[in-house]
């Protein structure tokens, strides 16, 4: 198995004659103003620096000073293989008081070598849906004739005010998308956007929102609407959680290929 870093962050992972195993893994975070991510385009963040360290089967990086529109905060992750097998970690410390749309642990996966992928009970085929199919449970698989892959959630404490959940979403293209994706639960804070090809049309939050989506109709339609059926229109209600200065979010995986 060779593996290709990227200042830290895993790049691709080819194997043999099967080719690629997966790339772009990362770690995604959002508030009101600022989308955060290593893979996919991102806006309204800057940090102070970045440190990292890369092996043939181990690395690590940290970003130090993450500043957001709504945040303050350093980020560190750590990623080691052993043969075929992996292990992930990733831990966010706030500098600030700072709000949070969600904290997520990356993975991508070619359809070519996993055309279906598994989740709570379910199996799906790569469609191009962009249907995110998230659900509260330990882990995901993928599987192909040749290969397959499992990644589960290892034992750790999940801070107060986010649940764990884990999601498959067939991109448009050649990739499944999964996400090992820590939730508000109860959310601090409300938000109903709006995003249009020219931009952000619509932005309630606080008091307002709360409003609006104290209608049970209201907020069954649009909560996490646009993730629920593919992001077209992108409107949708959601939570946002509020940590402390000091205080620490974390995800920590481990996952195995199986080769036949």
């Amino acid at each position: 198995m060779k593996i290709d870093w990227d200042q830290g962050n895993l790049k691709e992972i080819r194997y043999q004659d099967i080719g690629t195993l997966s790339s772009g893994w990362g770690v995604e975070t959002a508030d009101f103003g600022g989308f955060f991510s290593l893979e996919n385009d991102s806006y309204g963040w800057e940090c102070d620096g970045k440190d990292y360290s890369n092996s043939a089967i181990f690395a690590t990086f940290v970003l130090n000073g993450v500043s957001m529109p709504y945040g303050n905060w350093n980020l560190a992750s750590e990623t080691s293989f052993s043969g075929l097998k992996f292990q992930r970690y990733q831990e966010l410390v706030c500098t600030s008081d700072s709000y949070f749309q969600d904290f997520v642990m990356r993975f991508k996966f070619p359809k070519k070598n996993f055309p279906i992928a598994k989740i709570n009970g379910d199996e799906y085929l790569h469609k191009g849906s962009n249907i995110w199919n998230q659900h509260t449970v330990t882990g995901v698989s993928l599987e192909g004739k040749d290969i397959k892959v499992k990644i589960e959630y290892d034992d750790q404490p999940i801070l107060k005010g986010f649940r764990a959940d884990v999601y498959v979403r067939d991109e448009p293209g050649d990739y499944w998308i999964v996400h090992f994706r820590l939730m508000p639960e109860p959310p601090n804070s409300l938000w109903i956007k709006w995003d249009t090809r020219i931009g952000r049309i619509l932005s309630i939050k606080g008091r307002l929102a709360r409003l609006i989506l104290s209608s049970r109709w209201i907020r069954k339609i649009l909560w996490y609407r646009a993730e629920r059926i593919g992001g077209k229109p992108n409107i949708q209600a959601l939570g946002l959680a509020k940590i402390k200065k000091g205080e620490k979010v974390s995800i920590k995986i481990k996952g195995q290929f199986e080769v036949s």
